[in-house]
């Protein structure tokens, strides 16, 4: 009898240890959670004021005609309209805020941009070889100049994506990426 008192006696103490080990592991579970989410506020943030940043660097505003343009160079959707030379500068400034904007996002891109100003070029990933897409007209055929604009569009879909804005094919590419800004820097409350 004297030892199952003894044995009652231990498993007791057993009991209210463990019951101090489990507050003050769920007290540190709170306080790690806490600090997480004060951590994840600060990244956030930091997100936030460098977009804001990049879109100070890179605006990007309607037109009077309707187009859009980013650093005030007009990138309409059917850039056979407008001179070589402005439709390379504006997507040189287009390839540099994207590959920025996906950096602060930590969003590898699908598509690799290669940024080199108005001589910018994008790599198709379906395409073994490497291949390059030049994202400017002069001296270049109009079928390559294409399916980069279209390989263009599918890293700005995936960043809307990735925020969960939807992507309008039939808007111009500047009105898509100018989506994202608007809904990142000033999102909308819904209650």
């Amino acid at each position: 009898m004297l030892r199952q008192t003894s044995d009652l006696d231990d498993t007791i103490l057993q009991c209210q240890n463990l019951t101090i080990m489990i507050k003050d592991l769920n007290e540190a579970s709170k306080t790690r959670a806490e600090n997480l989410a004060k951590t994840q506020f600060i990244f956030e943030a930091r997100q936030l004021k460098l977009l804001s940043e990049l879109q100070s660097i890179y605006p990007i505003e309607q037109l009077d005609n309707g187009e859009y343009a980013i650093r005030g160079l007009e990138l309409p959707m059917d850039t056979t309209q407008k001179d070589d030379e402005l439709i390379s500068s504006a997507l040189g400034y287009l390839v540099h805020l994207l590959l920025l904007t996906s950096k602060y996002l930590e969003l590898p891109l699908r598509c690799q941009l290669l940024f080199f100003a108005s001589r910018s070029m994008i790599r198709d990933p379906a395409n073994s070889s490497g291949t390059a897409y030049p994202l400017f007209r002069r001296g270049v055929e109009r079928e390559r100049f294409d399916r980069a604009i279209i390989l263009l569009q599918k890293n700005v879909d995936q960043l809307l994506q990735s925020r969960g804005i939807p992507y309008d094919s039939r808007k111009p590419l500047l009105y898509n990426v100018h989506q994202l800004f608007e809904c990142e820097i000033c999102p909308k409350v819904t209650l």
